[in-house]
């Protein structure tokens, strides 16, 4: 949204392209009462704040961005600030996957290892 009002495009087109680009319906219906509210006259941040889908901060930033008139700029920093938070959470869940993988790879070792090893010892004592 933010780089389509950069360049110039009308704040509700803006809105329409970046609620068929959400790729989530949550986020579509989001967008849908976002835009309904701005063609009302009212501001953006407060319809995004009722939805529960955006943290307090970016919305505080939003609703100064639209204070402030600078709402692209703003924009495009929530974005960078979200990429960055998506970032760091999924940095951290695959840290923590990456051991649980490593033991599930040893312990399915030990077991192709016991079974060709039993067998064996097995033999040695029948003779």
């Amino acid at each position: 949204l933010g780089t389509l009002l950069q360049s110039g495009v009308p704040m509700l087109t803006a809105m329409a392209i970046a609620k068929e680009a959400a790729g989530n319906v949550m986020l579509e219906e989001a967008i849908d009462e976002a835009t309904e509210a701005v063609r009302t006259g009212d501001q953006l941040a407060q319809p995004l704040g009722r939805t529960g889908l955006f943290e307090h901060d970016v919305i505080e930033m939003i609703t100064v961005g639209e204070e402030s008139g600078s709402i692209a700029e703003v924009l495009l920093r929530v974005a960078e600030t979200i990429e960055g938070r998506i970032d760091r959470l999924l940095t951290g869940v695959i840290k923590l996957i990456e051991p649980l993988l490593i033991a599930a790879i040893a312990v399915i070792v030990g077991v192709v290892a016991v079974g060709l090893i039993l067998p064996l010892l097995q033999m040695s004592d029948i003779s």
